[in-house]
This record gives structure tokens, sequence and C-alpha cells, in this order.
């Protein structure tokens, strides 16, 4: 019995700023902060409603910048599981004072 190979992933929208992609930035470094910045507009948009972000895996690496963006906005982050394989850890969210 053969095992399928696994299908290729297709951006939706590729970074082409990025190396990778014949552009000027590193892409590790270019990721970093597309999603960074994708969170930052989260938390602001959701602190404007009041609500709270959804609990979410976040890059290990990213996780002092996630910190500083969260404190931003007026929230606390405590961190959970730890996926030690793919380097990602369950992040949950609280409004600061509130218990997560």
């Amino acid at each position: 019995m053969t095992t399928p190979e696994p299908a290729e992933r297709e951006m939706f929208m590729p970074f082409v700023l990025c190396k990778s992609q014949g552009g000027p930035f590193d892409d590790t470094a270019f990721v970093a902060g597309a999603t960074c910045g994708a969170l930052t507009e989260e938390l602001r948009m959701l602190r404007l409603s009041g609500a709270t972000p959804r609990e979410r895996y976040i890059d290990v690496r990213h996780l002092p910048q996630v910190d500083l963006i969260a404190m931003a906005y007026g929230y606390t982050v405590t961190l959970g599981d730890l996926d030690e394989a793919s380097g990602w850890q369950i992040v949950t969210f609280a409004q600061a004072g509130e218990q997560s």
C-alpha cells in the first residue's frame, strides 16, 4: 500500500516582497510582521467593542511581541499547551483585570 503524497500548498496571495518570491525581505521576518500586524488590528477592533479575542495557537518565536501587543490594547495572555514538534503554543487572551 502506498502513502499518498501530501498536497502542495499554494498561498492565496503570495508575499512577493519575500526573498523566496524574488523580493528584498527575509521571509521569516516578513511573516512575523504580517502576523503581528494582523493581531494588532484584531485586538484594536475587539477592544473597541469590548470583546475578548479567541484562543489560538501562536508561533512561540512571536510570543514576546504578542504579549506587548496584548498589553497595549488592555489584554493579558495566558500560555497553554506547547506543541513542541511544531513550535506553536496555545494562547488565551483576557481583558486586563479579568481571569482568563
